[in-house]
């Protein structure tokens, strides 16, 4: 993407089911105009949320702020700035792509995703092979992983609690046309 002209993408692995009529919606907005860097389209596990916006994209499309770890990179759309901020991330890859993509503390925007989700991974067996099978780590290498995760902690709790306003676009309403339909220079986006 970044030696590309886009200035946008929506990814999808390819063992997805896809409401294709969600995507092209979701294609024709600009959200980086709305303030957005990052949108996330599946969760493989459950996680804690805040609405941040009600009808995002239609009347059953919403907007949900995602605190915690949000696993699973079966689908996304981001921005030109959230690819750089990401690939500034991994430049050194020590865990899944979906653990670095989940540091929204890190990389400095909100972690975000369309609820309901409007793709659905198939059940299949993973291709990366069982855990079970992965090299043990030495004891200074587990007390150095301990502290890093004491430290995310901390620093994702700071994001959540402080860094992030809790209605960043405004009241969330529930009537009218959908968010993305709404005029973005006028208050109460």
């Amino acid at each position: 993407m970044l030696t590309s002209n886009d200035h946008q993408r929506i990814v999808l692995e390819d063992d997805v089911i896809v409401d294709w009529r969600a995507m092209e919606r979701l294609a024709q907005v600009d959200i980086a105009s709305r303030g957005i860097d990052l949108i996330r389209l599946f969760s493989t596990h459950p996680f804690r949320y805040r609405l941040s916006v009600n009808r995002f994209l239609g009347p059953h499309l919403h907007l949900v702020q995602v605190h915690g770890m949000f696993l699973g990179t079966q689908g996304y759309v981001l921005t030109r700035r959230a690819a750089e901020r990401l690939v500034g991330l991994a430049r050194n890859i020590d865990r899944p792509v979906d653990w670095l993509m989940a540091r929204y503390w890190e990389y400095g925007f909100p972690n975000l995703c369309l609820f309901p989700f409007p793709i659905l991974e198939r059940y299949v067996p993973s291709a990366i092979g069982e855990r079970s099978a992965w090299p043990q780590p030495s004891t200074a290498e587990r007390a150095e992983y301990m502290c890093r995760r004491v430290s995310d902690r901390v620093r994702r709790a700071v994001a959540d609690n402080i860094r992030y306003r809790k209605f960043p676009f405004g009241a969330t309403l529930d009537s009218g046309p959908a968010f993305v339909d709404r005029d973005p220079t006028r208050n109460g986006v």
